[in-house]
């Protein structure tokens, strides 16, 4: 029958034990002398015998299997055949001739088969059967090159434009090189193969600066969480070991703002160095601790001390006390601590009224008019003790001024962060020492000015002051440097 036909082949080497392989094959039947015996050869259902490879006409352009034919003789297991699609003759001669050679076929053996097969002059081709057409997959290469793209956002982060580096790191480009230079000449940092010290600055930056979760950055980055974190932590210990070095006092001289506004600060507050004051910063505890660190607020949080210049920098930092710790407490320990506070001789620190008045620490009265909001307009001070509270609260607006840019600058204390309890001290730690790193360089846009910034008296300094003794040598201090001021300001009006 002139057609096509489709056969399964079971076949293997005589010399392999077991296994055998199937693929379907089409088969074109052109000669009429092959198309009668392959009629024979497929009327069965099952067909044994060794096969040489003569019979199925060996081509070098045929299928692979074809191909292993004619190198060794194949072993048909068995051979299935079932005629799915059928072409009837180009011409009416073969389509009579079909009937006749089928009927003239059932009678031929094996020898006759093998004869007809070898004397054909057109032989038969084997090949394997297309596949349908496939949809088209997802491919699983890499649609970008993401070393290439990686390198292009950071340099857009390293050399664009000065505001999109303060926009994303948090500082001017050459305060963002300085600082890795300064890690990287002291070891505190080392660039790996395939992660610079740059990328593992800007990874950490874009955590505390902009409070990206790991799994974002690693998405901005194209890094795995795993590379993000563990190089986060890389740097906050670097910065921690920096931080030793950046909050530390200065300088024990008066201050040029203290000196250039003579008959108003100086020099009545001669040896003032800077002010000190607690903040709260959210704080995220195991459920067994949050009863201690909610305090007055009405989340968890941390209670950080802080002594700050007038120039905004840290010169001390303590932080990991409980949210319901009071402010005096916190103080207490700081004094008292080997590596605390140490105020040198001679000079003394502005606190507000929630301290009591110690040696080094000069609060001002209590009871009485103390905001810069109160004295605004016509409503000039009545007596020495709202005349001192004015000026000290002018100076004392430095400590707030810092903590305003430092929560600015740094978007991650918006928020309880996902760290650990001792991960997070060690965040406020980092923070701080890059808050004077950058303000090494100058003030920028997220430094406030110096204006009427203490707006509103806290809670914890009008309910909840300092119960302990004042100092009875630094409240007559104070009592001498407001009635000072009094007298030489009745003495200028006159």
């Amino acid at each position: 029958m002139v057609g096509f036909y489709y056969c399964r082949l079971y076949y293997r080497l005589p010399q392999c034990k077991v296994g055998s392989s199937a693929r379907y094959y089409r088969l074109n039947l052109r000669s009429p002398q092959l198309r009668s015996a392959f009629a024979t050869l497929f009327g069965s259902k099952t067909v044994t015998g060794i096969f040489p490879a003569t019979a199925f006409a060996a081509r070098q352009n045929c299928s692979p299997l074809h191909r292993l034919l004619t190198q060794a003789p194949w072993r048909l297991l068995r051979t299935s055949a079932i005629a799915l699609a059928e072409v009837p003759p180009p011409n009416p001669a073969l389509r009579s001739a079909a009937p006749a050679a089928e009927e003239g076929s059932k009678h031929t053996n094996s020898k006759q088969l093998h004869s007809s097969a070898c004397e054909s002059t057109n032989p038969c081709r084997l090949r394997p059967e297309r596949r349908r057409k496939r949809k088209r997959a997802i491919t699983y290469a890499p649609m970008i090159d993401r070393d290439v793209e990686r390198l292009r956002r950071l340099n857009r982060l390293y050399h664009g434009t000065e505001a999109h580096c303060i926009s994303e790191l948090r500082m001017r480009k050459v305060v963002f090189h300085r600082l890795c230079d300064e890690l990287r000449s002291r070891g505190l940092l080392e660039e790996t193969f395939h992660v610079s010290i740059e990328e593992q600055v800007a990874m950490f930056m874009h955590v505390v600066g902009q409070n990206w979760s790991t799994r974002s950055i690693g998405f901005e980055f194209m890094r795995s969480n795993e590379t993000v974190s563990r190089y986060f932590h890389r740097v906050l210990d670097a910065f921690c070991i920096l931080a030793q070095d950046l909050i530390c006092i200065r300088s024990i001289d008066t201050h040029s703002k203290i000196t250039s506004a003579s008959g108003r600060f100086h020099p009545y507050f001669e040896g003032c160095i800077g002010a000190l004051d607690g903040t709260h910063i959210p704080a995220c505890v195991p459920f067994h601790m949050q009863d201690r660190f909610r305090g007055r607020k009405s989340f968890t949080s941390q209670n950080v001390l802080a002594a700050v210049d007038f120039n905004l920098r840290f010169i001390y930092v303590l932080a990991g006390w409980e949210g319901s710790a009071h402010d005096s407490y916190v103080l207490q320990d700081t004094l008292s601590r080997r590596n605390g506070l140490k105020i040198p001789e001679g000079t003394f620190f502005l606190a507000d009224a929630g301290y009591a008045a110690r040696p080094g620490i000069l609060p001002p009265y209590r009871g009485t008019r103390y905001h810069l909001q109160e004295y605004r307009g016509t409503r000039e001070p009545e007596t020495p003790k709202e005349l001192f509270n004015l000026r000290h609260s002018s100076l004392r607006t430095s400590v707030e001024r810092a903590f305003g840019t430092f929560k600015n600058r740094f978007k991650i204390f918006g928020s309880q962060p996902f760290f650990t309890l001792k991960t997070q001290v060690k965040i406020v730690m980092a923070c701080c020492a890059l808050h004077n790193w950058i303000l090494e360089d100058g003030p920028n846009e997220y430094v406030y000015d110096d204006v009427a910034w203490y707006t509103g008296l806290p809670r914890s300094i009008r309910n909840r002051s300092d119960m302990h003794q004042e100092n009875v040598a630094w409240t007559n201090k104070r009592n001498e440097m407001a009635q000072k001021m009094w007298e030489d300001k009745v003495g200028a009006a006159v």
